[in-house]
């Protein structure tokens, strides 16, 4: 039998059919495009839960990225959120029994996560980025805010794709001295940092296309 032969029996039972299916050719003609943004979104994978990972340190009880994500190769977004600890624990005896579920550094495999375009680790006690991850290419939101000992970000130097880079509530005093490779960074956050009133002209100065918070 056809595939379609039953489409005919099918409309005669229900004479409204036609109407129906002509409402929804129309519907579908007159249905907006996605916009350029929406389809560039939907290039990049990022809102694609199969090529994103969402960890939640406190709620998950982790104090490290899970060897099992670090091998996804494929993945183009990854957050790991950790622990606020200015809010402490205290159980009715009066003891501290805050736990501070978090990330103490970032790891170097992350760097063999050739696709990604989003880190973000908020929350953490990262001290330092690793040179290793000036090797992705594709990384355009670096999100490290409320890192507080983070104070060393050289290696941001190396990330040329960088549009967004989350600073807020470390413990930065500097920049790398040379800036220049980041000609695509148009977001940066400082709030919150060590940093005097020449370092920030000077980022200022070297960054004139990116709107610096501080």
């Amino acid at each position: 039998m056809h595939p379609f032969r039953f489409l005919p029996r099918a409309v005669s039972h229900h004479p409204a059919c036609p109407a129906i299916v002509l409402v929804s050719m129309f519907a579908l003609i007159l249905a907006p495009a996605p916009s350029w943004a929406q389809r560039a979104k939907n290039r990049s994978g990022a809102s694609d839960p199969h090529h994103s990972v969402v960890l939640n340190a406190e709620q998950q009880h982790l104090d490290s990225i899970p060897a099992g994500v670090l091998v996804r190769t494929d993945l183009v977004s990854l957050t790991f959120t950790g622990t606020d600890c200015d809010y402490r624990v205290i159980d009715s005896a009066g003891h501290d029994i805050t736990k501070c579920w978090m990330l103490h550094e970032i790891p170097v495999e992350i760097a063999s996560m050739t696709d990604l375009e989003i880190l973000s680790l908020p929350l953490n006690g990262i001290r330092t980025i690793p040179p290793e991850l000036s090797r992705l290419h594709r990384l355009r939101e670096l999100e490290l805010d409320d890192n507080a000992a983070l104070e060393n970000v050289d290696a941001i130097a190396g990330m040329a794709r960088l549009e967004t880079l989350g600073l807020c509530g470390c413990n930065v005093s500097r920049l790398p001295a040379d800036l220049s490779a980041l000609r695509h960074l148009r977001r940066l956050c400082l709030k919150g940092n060590p940093m005097t009133r020449t370092e920030l002209a000077r980022i200022r100065r070297a960054l004139p296309r990116c709107r610096v918070v501080f």
